[in-house]
């Protein structure tokens, strides 16, 4: 019977099939003489019969590259690898595994290094190279900065616009109105003036909290956009609020008398003028 393919392991009970180790079956027997046919191992027909003598302990079998698999030179319990395989250069003793937790300790810790080392360098460039811009010193307030007045016309009393204004220019007649509640400006009083025939299609609103405290003045116009009388009604009610001021008094009566048929907005002598359509007329405010 032909010989097996090889390698053979030494006590020849195993052979490697190119994947694993397999077990060396014992050949069937001889049909003339019943007794098994004897093993045709290269290594049997070339060593004398000898009394059976127990092997030692043999590691455990493997595919060549693997853990239990022993290569040539390797000694181990007196064993050796299958001729034929290729060894490490030098033989002898295997170079044990590197460890792979050692590697990633020394990746982590030069990571770190190389961060920590990267943050100061950073940090002493940025503090050689650059200055900080602007002041140490704290600024101090404007000389202007608002305050609790801010909120009222500068220089109108409610003297100058019911009595001076209203009364004895134009002879209208001027009410206090109870109903505050729904003032937008949240003043504490209002005072309604209206012409002297009771026609109803115009009207001047003050909202103050003292006689030197005046809030808003409002003058309205029903009779059409454009008209003389919503125009000469805007005109004067700027000339009124700027009657502290008679340098100025002229420039917002003249915004007042082209802009009451818009919704433009410009500021004279600190008070804010506002033009509205619905309707037709203008309200003083505080320009804050």
């Amino acid at each position: 019977m032909a010989a097996r393919p090889g390698p053979y392991s030494p006590d020849g009970r195993f052979w490697w099939d190119g994947t694993a180790w397999q077990p060396v079956q014992p050949p069937p027997p001889d049909p003339a003489t019943g007794q098994p046919h004897p093993q045709s191992h290269p290594q049997q027909q070339q060593q004398p019969a000898a009394p059976y003598q127990p092997p030692p302990p043999q590691p455990q079998y493997g595919p060549p590259g693997q853990p239990g698999f022993q290569r040539q030179g390797f000694q181990q319990h007196g064993f050796q690898a299958p001729p034929g395989y290729p060894v490490p250069p030098g033989g002898g003793t295997p170079r044990p595994p590197r460890s792979r937790s050692g590697f990633v300790l020394l990746t982590i810790g030069t990571a770190i290094a190389a961060l920590v080392l990267g943050g100061i360098i950073g940090g002493v460039v940025g503090l050689t190279t650059t200055k900080p811009k602007g002041e140490n010193v704290v600024p101090a307030f404007a000389e202007k900065f608002p305050d609790a007045d801010a909120q009222y016309l500068p220089g109108v009393t409610l003297s100058m616009i019911v009595d001076d204004w209203m009364k004895t220019a134009n002879k209208w007649k001027c009410t206090k109105d109870p109903n505050v509640e729904d003032l937008y400006s949240r003043a504490k009083a209002q005072i309604k003036c209206e012409p002297p025939d009771d026609r109803g299609d115009m009207y001047v609103d003050i909202e103050y909290d003292a006689d030197d405290k005046i809030k808003v003045v409002e003058a309205s116009c029903w009779l059409g956009v454009h008209t003389k009388a919503c125009k000469s009604l805007a005109a004067t009610m700027a000339d009124a609020v700027l009657a502290a001021q008679p340098k100025l008094r002229k420039q917002a009566q003249k915004w007042a008398e082209q802009n009451s048929g818009s919704e433009r907005a410009t500021t004279i002598g600190g008070i804010r003028f506002e033009g509205n359509l619905d309707p037709n007329g203008m309200q003083a405010l505080p320009a804050i």
